[in-house]
């Protein structure tokens, strides 16, 4: 119940204004390597493993960096809660395309119904009675795309051998 509280409070901050972003312009490789590298304790103990797949690339986006984290905490926290299997793999890989970068967050776990995609960053959805069984409350992947589209980004889904989720963005200056 806390758990739901603070979420909903947070949600409220953001969607009121009283909670305004605080765009920075950060270097998008570095945040992945970093954020990649902060959260390999997490999965030591063999049940899942994290990585990332940059490539060569470089490159700048105006982002918040604490909501930009939350993102990703918010993508990471709903991998591990519904993937599934073990171990569960999680990639965030990035590329270059026209608009600036796509920031691909997968995994390889069980993936989402099809017909449920559209509906997953729904406030308070929950995809199907199996995710009902586990601790959730359908904010997670709705405050991502609340921040996302609030930095001026966009969010979507499909399965490709598991869930993955996808982040584009302008690149900044």
């Amino acid at each position: 119940m806390d758990l739901l509280l603070n979420q909903l409070f947070y949600l409220s901050r953001l969607e009121t204004g009283n909670m305004p972003l605080d765009f920075k312009t950060i270097d998008i490789c570095e945040f992945i390597r970093n954020y990649v590298k902060g959260k390999q304790e997490l999965f030591e103990s063999g049940q899942a493993e994290i990585a990332a797949d940059i490539e060569e690339n470089t490159g700048y986006v105006s982002v918040d960096p604490a909501q930009f984290q939350r993102i990703f905490d918010n993508l990471l926290e709903n991998s591990r809660k519904y993937g599934s299997v073990t171990p569960l793999k999680i990639k965030i890989s990035l590329k270059k395309n026209k608009k600036g970068f796509c920031i691909c967050f997968s995994d390889n776990g069980v993936g989402v119904p099809e017909e449920k995609i559209p509906y997953i960053f729904d406030e308070f959805y929950r995809g199907d009675e199996s995710r009902n069984k586990k601790e959730g409350n359908g904010l997670g992947l709705y405050i991502v795309r609340y921040l996302t589209e609030a930095m001026g980004g966009s969010v979507w889904a499909e399965n490709a051998g598991g869930l993955a989720v996808y982040l584009e963005f302008g690149e900044g200056e």
